[in-house]
């Protein structure tokens, strides 16, 4: 499994390495990538958080 990252990331990726960092395709794919970087980080904050509350309400009803 050579591509981790799926066909639109890794397109935003060649853009921008592909265009000058003046032109309006770079700013584009650069804003697009620091947002998906946003809700991706969201995103596994709020699981991991989700997942210890689990657990610990688990743990809370085996001891009960």
């Amino acid at each position: 499994m050579k591509n981790k990252f799926g066909k639109y990331i890794s397109d935003l990726m060649l853009m921008v390495i592909e265009n000058d960092i003046d032109s309006t395709e770079f700013q584009l794919a650069i804003s697009e990538l620091k947002k998906l970087s946003s809700d991706i980080s969201e995103f596994i904050d709020k699981n991991l958080t989700e997942d210890s509350k689990t657990t610990k309400t688990l743990l809370q009803e085996n001891t009960k």
